[in-house]
C-alpha cells in the first residue's frame, strides 16, 4: 500500500499524486490518498476527485498501519549484519529530503509506504505521462457553460497562447511575497516577443486570479482574451492545456497546465526566477523540462 499525503493547492496535489502514482505503479501496489490535511486547511480544498483519478482514500487505520510498517527482511538483515543506517527511501515513511528532484527515488520499490513532500519535478513521474494524461482529465459533458464556451473560443484560435497572472497572496501575504515573489510586467512582455518570433498569429487568453490588475497589464495589447468566470480552478487548469503554447508565472498550477498541453510543437516559457528565497531558488534545477523556455 502507497499512502500520499495530499497538502496545499492544486498544482501541489497533483505533484504529489503523480509523483506517488509512479512509484505505486513501479511497485505494484495500491495508491492510497491521504487527505485529513484538508480538515484544519480551510484555505484549500481537496481537489482530485474533479479527475479521473482512481479515488482510494487512505482511513485512519491505513495510515497507521503504513507508518508502522517495519522494513523489509532483507533490509532487516542489513542492518543487522552492516550495523549501517538504512536509507532513507527503505524506510516506511519517505519525507522529500530536498526540492531538487532526487536520483534515490527511482531504486525504491515499496510495500507499504507514506510519502511527505511536494516533489516537484517530472522527473519523477514523465515516465508514465500517457497514464496522468488519461487521468488528469475532466469530463466535458458535465463541465460548466463558461468552460465550454472559452474551450470553443481557444479552439478557434491556430495560435492560441495561455498567460497565467499568479497573485493572490503572492501579493497580499509579506511572507508568501518574501518567499515566493511574482512575475513582473517585463518577465510577461520578454515572453511575448519571444512567442511573437515564432508564432505568425498570437492570441493571448489570459488566466488570473486577479482579474482588474491583469485587464490593466494588458489591456493596451491587441489579440488578448481575459479568461472569466469560469467557477472551478480544475476547469482554468484544463483550459490552459488546450492552448497551443503556454506562458506561466512561478505557480505550480500554470506549470501543470503547461505540462498538460499535449501540442507537439508547444512552446512554453516559464520565469528563471521561480523563488524570491534565494536558498529555495538554488533549488530549482530540475523544477522547469529540460525543453521549456527560461527567460
Amino acid at each position: 500500500m502507497i499512502v500520499s499525503q495530499l497538502t496545499g493547492g492544486l498544482g501541489n496535489q497533483l505533484f504529489q499524486y503523480a509523483c506517488a502514482k509512479s512509484l505505486a505503479l513501479r511497485s505494484k501496489e495500491d495508491l492510497f490518498l491521504d487527505i485529513t490535511s484538508f480538515s484544519w486547511d480551510t484555505l484549500r480544498n481537496f481537489s482530485l476527485h474533479n479527475f479521473f483519478v482512481p479515488l482510494n482514500i487512505a482511513s485512519d487505520d491505513d495510515i497507521a498501519y503504513v507508518k508502522d510498517s517495519v522494513p523489509l527482511i532483507l533490509d532487516r538483515l542489513y542492518y543487522r549484519f552492516s550495523r549501517k543506517e538504512l536509507p532513507y527511501f527503505r524506510s516506511s515513511r519517505i519525507q522529500e529530503p530536498s526540492f531538487r528532484f532526487d536520483v534515490n527515488f527511482h531504486k525504491y520499490r515499496a510495500k507499504n509506504v507514506y510519502l511527505t513532500g511536494y516533489w516537484q519535478s517530472e522527473k519523477y513521474f514523465n515516465s508514465i505521462r500517457t497514464t496522468l494524461l488519461k487521468e488528469l482529465s475532466i469530463d466535458e459533458s458535465t463541465a460548466s457553460v463558461m468552460y465550454k464556451e472559452q474551450r470553443d473560443l481557444i479552439q478557434k484560435y491556430p495560435d492560441s497562447i495561455s498567460i497565467h497572472v499568479r497573485r493572490g497572496d503572492y501579493i497580499t501575504n509579506y511572507e508568501t511575497q518574501a518567499y515566493h515573489g511574482s512575475c513582473d510586467l517585463i518577465y510577461y512582455k520578454e515572453a511575448m516577443r519571444l512567442i511573437q518570433q515564432s508564432v505568425d498569429s498570437p492570441t493571448y487568453f489570459v488566466f488570473s486570479d486577479d482579474k482588474e490588475f491583469v485587464r490593466a497589464m494588458f489591456g493596451a495589447e491587441k489579440n488578448v482574451v481575459f479568461i472569466e468566470n469560469i467557477p472551478f480552478d480544475y476547469e482554468e487548469l484544463i483550459l490552459m492545456s488546450l492552448c497551443k503554447h503556454n506562458i506561466i508565472a512561478n505557480s505550480s498550477f500554470s506549470w501543470w497546465g503547461a505540462w498538460l498541453n499535449q501540442h507537439e510543437a508547444k512552446k512554453v516559457i516559464a520565469p528563471k526566477r521561480w523563488f524570491a528565497n534565494d536558498a529555495m531558488q538554488n533549488l530549482t534545477h530540475d523544477l522547469i523540462p529540460a525543453n521549456w523556455i527560461k527567460i
